[in-house]
């Protein structure tokens, strides 16, 4: 009976523990494991009392069964308790993380874009466009008045541009250095309301700018075909994605070029972008394989949304 009592104590503080924290999604499986071993303890635990009066025919053989049992009980509970200690750990610094992220000027946890944010640091922001829709960025605050979406950023090459129809969906890398923010984030924002498209580069160590009035490009059914880019400036320095408008994004393993036997549509180790297979498409590609493009050192594609008089 006691033994009992103490298992029932030592199952109710650790589930206690769970408690609060057991709804948080980033416990995964290891949440799983730890609950399915409480529930293995619990059912032995049963199974070993209903048998209890047949096993043992003396107090001293029940006392030296209890004296066991709570030792592999102890034991058990130290290790649970490690893997509690662990995810609380990780939940705090997951969280630690997401505020600092949110509101690095620790003003304002979110904002609907990068407009409304009135801080004049640059930094990586939690965004809620609309309803169903939020997303960790980088907002350039600084550049012409701030406010900018950046949606891809490359300057050392230490992230791989290499990737797959997936990861140019979702998109990749680290928002502090090298990135792409995702396909799929990029249409919702730009088929919902005008965004101008800036694009600066470094060309053979010379810094330059393109900025486009109107950027927008389709969803997956229309493989995020290059859908419009309004009208462009300066016009002295060359259209830089005039070759692909109306062209279908591909990747190395999602070659949406047409006509795709074009020697135009060859993709390989090119990184993900809208490729046409009648026109050179090569000069634009600004995720295009590093050594192959070093005439490009450096490369920032920021979008911002405008109000259309």
């Amino acid at each position: 009976m006691v033994t009992s009592v103490l298992i029932t104590a030592f199952l109710f503080w650790v589930n206690g523990s769970l408690i609060g924290i057991s709804t948080v999604a980033a416990f995964g499986i290891g949440y799983e494991i730890t609950a399915a071993r409480l529930d293995s303890i619990n059912s032995n635990i049963r199974k070993s009392n209903l048998q209890s009066e047949e096993r043992f025919n003396s107090t001293k053989e029940w006392q030296t069964w209890q004296n066991i049992t709570l030792a592999k009980l102890e034991n058990e509970s130290k290790l649970i308790r490690e893997e509690l200690a662990e995810m609380r750990s990780f939940i705090q610094k997951q969280s630690n993380s997401s505020r600092s992220a949110a509101k690095p000027n620790g003003t304002k946890t979110i904002f609907q874009t990068c407009s409304d944010n009135p801080s004049k640091i640059s930094g990586v922001y939690m965004l809620h466009p609309f309803e169903n829709f939020s997303f960790e960025a980088f907002c350039d605050q600084e550049y012409e008045g701030g406010g900018w979406i950046v949606i891809q950023n490359r300057f050392n090459g230490s992230v791989d541009f290499d990737r797959t129809w997936k990861d140019y969906q979702l998109g990749f890398g680290d928002l502090k250095t090298e990135f792409w923010i995702g396909l799929e984030k990029i249409h919702r924002l730009t088929s919902r309301k005008a965004h101008e498209l800036h694009i600066i580069w470094h060309y053979f160590y010379e810094e330059k700018k393109i900025v486009y009035s109107h950027f927008v490009i389709d969803g997956a059914n229309g493989k995020y075909r290059l859908a419009n880019l309004g009208n462009y400036s300066p016009p002295g320095l060359g259209n830089l994605l005039a070759n692909v408008l109306g062209e279908k994004f591909s990747t190395r393993d999602a070659n949406n070029c047409v006509p795709n036997t074009s020697p135009r549509c060859q993709i390989e180790r090119s990184g993900g972008w809208w490729i046409s297979g009648t026109r050179s498409s090569r000069y634009g590609n600004l995720n295009q394989f590093y050594p192959e493009h070093e005439h490009f050192q450096r490369s920032r594609m920021m979008i911002r949304a405008v109000t259309r008089k």
